[in-house]
């Protein structure tokens, strides 16, 4: 699989993330979706895998991004740009943003508005360690033989969690959402998960490993 760079530029909303932040007393928050292109060969997409420390969603696979700060952030993209610096290390001049993707509703109360960009940058990621545990590469080639998963929930935003095994870590929750969708956009990736029931009774939910 391969990014449509053009389809991708010609889809996307070309805005900075106006958003009522009063609508449904959801938490306001944005990401970056960092792409990469024929990186040594591959196309992919740059996630890291947060803290165990942290108190939101402690030791879970992310994109960069974070809570929109009225007395930072001029708007949603502000406010990822900035996440993205603060966790990664690396500047904002390394991303060549495209625009921005669909926003989602999640059932933690989190309103999350990704924006794509196209990392630029020497993939050094100098990470800030209180908060990121390690940042890894997600080729696109990789995911036809990972393992995928989808487990039916009663949710009035989404009726599946998603689950991708990568050999490092699990994927799933918002981020997996986000992803999949992504890829079935723009990718052409049109693998359908297995149904799965839970096997935790606590999140996520689901441990693959316990199979």
């Amino acid at each position: 699989m391969k990014f449509d760079l053009e389809k991708i530029k010609a889809t996307l909303i070309q805005n900075q993330g106006s958003y009522n932040l009063s609508k449904d007393m959801l938490k306001i928050s944005s990401i970056v979706v960092p792409i990469y292109v024929n990186h040594q060969g591959y196309d992919g997409i740059i996630l890291t895998k947060r803290s165990d420390y942290l108190k939101s969603h402690p030791g879970q696979v992310s994109f960069p991004g974070g809570m929109y700060s009225p007395d930072e952030d001029k708007n949603l993209l502000e406010t990822a740009l900035r996440e993205w610096e603060e966790e990664t290390g690396e500047s904002k001049s390394t991303l060549e943003v495209v625009g921005k993707y669909q926003e989602i509703a999640v059932r933690t109360g989190f309103h999350i508005t990704p924006y794509i960009a196209v990392y630029k940058g020497g993939f050094s990621f100098p990470f800030n360690k209180e908060e990121v545990d390690f940042m890894f590469l997600l080729h696109l080639s990789d995911l036809e033989q990972m393992p995928f998963y989808k487990m039916p929930i009663q949710d009035r935003y989404y009726p599946e969690i998603y689950y991708l095994q990568h050999p490092r870590c699990l994927i799933w929750g918002a981020t997996c959402q986000i992803l999949i969708h992504f890829l079935k956009d723009f990718c052409g990736f049109q693998k359908e998960g297995i149904s799965v029931k839970p096997n935790l009774m606590h999140p996520p939910f689901f441990d693959p490993n316990l199979l």
